[in-house]
């Protein structure tokens, strides 16, 4: 189980504690959260990128930040991605 705590709501307040040495965590991927809000990427492509009105194009921000985390966390492709559901175990 991960813990989460912080006393403010900004994300570089996070407190992370994991009670399993057994869990693996991408931690850099806070850092890369935090600098991703700070730049605004995903207020800026939400202003900048539309995907019409077909399923699933709703915040291409979003789904631009799913792309980069998954990158930092050793994606090579968009399949790749799966790297960030329940700790990146595969099946």
């Amino acid at each position: 189980m991960v813990k989460v705590s912080s006393e403010s709501v900004r994300l570089d307040s996070v407190g992370v504690e994991f009670d399993d040495e057994r869990l693996i965590a991408n931690a850099g991927l806070v850092l890369i959260a935090t600098l991703g809000r700070r730049l605004g990427i995903e207020q800026m492509v939400n202003k900048m990128v539309d995907l019409g009105q077909r399923a699933g194009a709703a915040q291409p921000g979003r789904k631009v930040l799913t792309l980069i985390h998954a990158i930092v966390a050793g994606a090579d492709s968009i399949d790749d991605t799966d790297v960030l559901r329940a700790g990146g175990m595969t099946p």
